[in-house]
Protein backbone atom coordinates (compact mmCIF):
# COMPACT_ATOMS: atom_id res chain seq x y z
CA UNK A 1 0.00 0.00 0.00
CA UNK A 2 2.96 2.35 0.82
CA UNK A 3 3.89 1.96 -2.77
CA UNK A 4 0.38 3.53 -4.12
CA UNK A 5 0.82 6.33 -1.33
CA UNK A 6 3.88 7.41 -2.86
CA UNK A 7 3.57 7.26 -7.10
CA UNK A 8 0.73 9.42 -6.84
CA UNK A 9 1.12 11.76 -3.61
CA UNK A 10 1.50 10.36 -0.57
CA UNK A 11 -0.04 11.81 2.09
CA UNK A 12 -2.86 13.62 -0.10
CA UNK A 13 -3.90 10.69 -0.84
CA UNK A 14 -4.16 8.70 2.80
CA UNK A 15 -5.52 12.18 4.04
CA UNK A 16 -8.23 11.88 1.35
CA UNK A 17 -9.11 7.81 1.87
CA UNK A 18 -9.48 9.00 5.78
CA UNK A 19 -11.68 11.58 5.05
CA UNK A 20 -13.77 9.15 2.41
CA UNK A 21 -14.14 6.95 5.47
CA UNK A 22 -14.76 10.19 7.90
CA UNK A 23 -17.48 11.13 6.01
CA UNK A 24 -19.39 7.70 5.51
CA UNK A 25 -19.31 6.99 8.97
CA UNK A 26 -20.95 10.66 9.89
CA UNK A 27 -23.29 10.07 6.70
CA UNK A 28 -24.13 6.46 8.47
CA UNK A 29 -24.36 7.90 11.79
CA UNK A 30 -26.83 10.96 10.49
CA UNK A 31 -29.14 8.18 8.29
CA UNK A 32 -29.30 6.34 12.02
CA UNK A 33 -30.24 9.48 13.73
CA UNK A 34 -32.69 10.32 11.04
CA UNK A 35 -34.38 6.72 11.04
CA UNK A 36 -34.43 7.32 15.05
CA UNK A 37 -36.08 10.54 14.98
CA UNK A 38 -38.57 9.30 12.21
CA UNK A 39 -39.55 6.41 14.12
CA UNK A 40 -40.30 8.63 17.23
CA UNK A 41 -42.19 11.12 15.04
CA UNK A 42 -44.49 8.43 14.00
CA UNK A 43 -44.81 6.80 17.52
CA UNK A 44 -46.01 10.65 18.95
CA UNK A 45 -48.15 10.94 15.44
CA UNK A 46 -49.95 7.77 16.48
CA UNK A 47 -50.57 8.60 20.28
CA UNK A 48 -51.76 12.02 18.80
CA UNK A 49 -54.00 10.62 16.64
CA UNK A 50 -55.36 8.00 19.73
CA UNK A 51 -55.63 10.96 22.15
CA UNK A 52 -58.09 12.66 19.64
CA UNK A 53 -59.93 9.10 19.15
CA UNK A 54 -60.08 9.17 22.84
CA UNK A 55 -61.67 12.73 23.27
CA UNK A 56 -64.15 12.47 20.88
CA UNK A 57 -65.22 9.22 22.35
CA UNK A 58 -65.24 10.13 25.41
CA UNK A 59 -67.16 13.54 24.85
CA UNK A 60 -69.82 11.33 22.41
CA UNK A 61 -70.49 9.50 25.25
CA UNK A 62 -71.29 12.32 27.73
CA UNK A 63 -73.05 14.23 25.99
CA UNK A 64 -75.17 10.68 24.54
CA UNK A 65 -75.35 10.09 28.65
CA UNK A 66 -76.21 13.54 29.42
CA UNK A 67 -79.28 13.67 26.90
CA UNK A 68 -80.58 10.17 28.19
CA UNK A 69 -80.63 10.80 31.60
CA UNK A 70 -82.25 14.19 31.06
CA UNK A 71 -84.92 12.90 28.63
CA UNK A 72 -85.51 9.73 30.92
CA UNK A 73 -86.36 11.76 33.57
CA UNK A 74 -88.51 14.15 31.97
CA UNK A 75 -90.40 11.20 30.84
CA UNK A 76 -90.47 8.89 34.01
CA UNK A 77 -91.84 12.46 36.07
CA UNK A 78 -94.99 12.90 33.33
CA UNK A 79 -95.25 8.72 33.36
CA UNK A 80 -95.31 9.22 37.60
CA UNK A 81 -97.36 12.12 37.54
CA UNK A 82 -99.88 10.57 34.87
CA UNK A 83 -100.45 7.30 37.28
CA UNK A 84 -100.23 9.04 40.68
CA UNK A 85 -103.38 11.07 39.30
CA UNK A 86 -105.43 7.98 37.56
CA UNK A 87 -105.06 6.27 40.63
CA UNK A 88 -105.45 9.27 43.10
CA UNK A 89 -107.29 7.05 45.36
CA UNK A 90 -104.32 4.26 46.16
CA UNK A 91 -101.14 7.11 45.67
CA UNK A 92 -99.32 5.41 48.12
CA UNK A 93 -99.60 1.96 46.79
CA UNK A 94 -98.49 3.51 43.51
CA UNK A 95 -96.22 5.49 44.43
CA UNK A 96 -94.10 2.93 46.27
CA UNK A 97 -94.75 0.57 43.40
CA UNK A 98 -93.11 3.30 40.91
CA UNK A 99 -90.16 3.61 43.60
CA UNK A 100 -89.09 0.09 43.48
CA UNK A 101 -89.59 -0.05 39.73
CA UNK A 102 -86.94 2.25 39.38
CA UNK A 103 -84.83 1.06 41.78
CA UNK A 104 -84.82 -1.96 40.43
CA UNK A 105 -84.18 -0.53 36.40
CA UNK A 106 -81.41 1.78 38.49
CA UNK A 107 -79.43 -1.62 39.81
CA UNK A 108 -79.77 -3.17 36.24
CA UNK A 109 -78.48 -0.40 34.48
CA UNK A 110 -75.64 0.15 36.93
CA UNK A 111 -74.42 -3.58 35.95
CA UNK A 112 -74.86 -2.60 32.67
CA UNK A 113 -72.41 0.44 33.05
CA UNK A 114 -69.82 -1.64 34.77
CA UNK A 115 -69.48 -5.02 32.20
CA UNK A 116 -69.55 -2.30 29.64
CA UNK A 117 -66.51 -0.57 31.65
CA UNK A 118 -64.74 -4.00 32.29
CA UNK A 119 -64.68 -5.14 28.31
CA UNK A 120 -63.72 -1.62 27.17
CA UNK A 121 -60.36 -1.83 25.36
CA UNK A 122 -57.47 0.00 27.17
CA UNK A 123 -56.57 3.62 25.82
CA UNK A 124 -53.93 3.73 23.74
CA UNK A 125 -53.45 0.01 23.05
CA UNK A 126 -52.18 0.50 20.07
CA UNK A 127 -49.19 3.12 20.98
CA UNK A 128 -48.61 0.49 23.66
CA UNK A 129 -48.34 -2.52 21.27
CA UNK A 130 -45.90 -1.05 18.84
CA UNK A 131 -43.60 0.58 21.63
CA UNK A 132 -43.57 -3.26 22.97
CA UNK A 133 -42.66 -4.44 19.48
CA UNK A 134 -40.00 -1.65 19.34
CA UNK A 135 -38.42 -2.45 22.95
CA UNK A 136 -38.41 -6.35 22.08
CA UNK A 137 -37.01 -5.70 18.27
CA UNK A 138 -34.25 -3.39 20.15
CA UNK A 139 -33.71 -6.03 22.95
CA UNK A 140 -33.35 -8.93 20.32
CA UNK A 141 -30.52 -6.75 18.37
CA UNK A 142 -29.03 -5.75 21.18
CA UNK A 143 -28.42 -9.13 22.61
Amino acid sequence: MSWACSSIGGAEVGKAVRNERDVGLGAAAMRVWAALLEAVDLRLELFAIELDEERRHFVGIVVAAALAVFFSVMTFLCLNLLVLIAFWEQRLGVASMLAGGYFLFAVIAWWMFQRRRRRSEAPFQASRDVLLEDRDYLRSRLK
